[in-house]
């Protein structure tokens, strides 16, 4: 039944990726603040070699940053699985999870599950829940483009 909600609209297996936007952001005005130094550089070398190191070193970051991947989210009829990097992932079978929940983490809405009794024993988090706070075993690490509701409604 869960499994029915989730691919109502797709057909199984559902691949969706995080959306890298903060991180193609940080590299744009990187990049921007790298031109400036370029600019700034005949009239005030100092500031200009200062920009150009700094900013370039984040340039540097955020283009190894995009090209180790995004993060993925897996659905099959199996479970789901959750990839971190092409080397860090879990899968979930879709009978160890009892329940689903959105949850609130720093004004931003995601995905939480509790395990069923015995596959997992600790619930490691706590999670606020409009008014009410629940314990969660896992939570997915990002909204993959979609908004937690439509993800796993409730």
């Amino acid at each position: 039944m869960r499994l029915a909600r989730i691919s109502h609209h797709r057909s199984l297996p559902i691949k969706l990726y995080d959306r890298d936007v903060v991180t193609t952001f940080h590299l744009c005005t990187s990049t921007l603040f790298c031109i400036m130094g370029v600019i700034v550089l005949p009239v005030e070398p100092w500031v200009g070699v200062r920009t150009l190191v700094f900013f370039g070193t984040c340039v540097a970051i955020f283009i190894h940053q995009l090209r180790q991947g995004s993060r993925l989210l897996r659905l099959d009829y199996a479970g789901f699985t959750v990839s971190y990097s092409p080397s860090s992932e879990y899968q979930v079978p879709w009978q160890a999870v009892a329940s689903f929940v959105v949850v609130n983490e720093q004004w931003v809405k995601r995905v939480g599950w509790r395990y069923e009794p015995g596959y997992y024993q600790d619930a490691f988090a706590r999670a606020d829940c409009g008014h009410l706070a629940i314990d969660i075993d896992a939570m997915l690490p990002a909204n993959y483009g979609v908004r937690p509701k439509v993800l796993w409604p409730s």
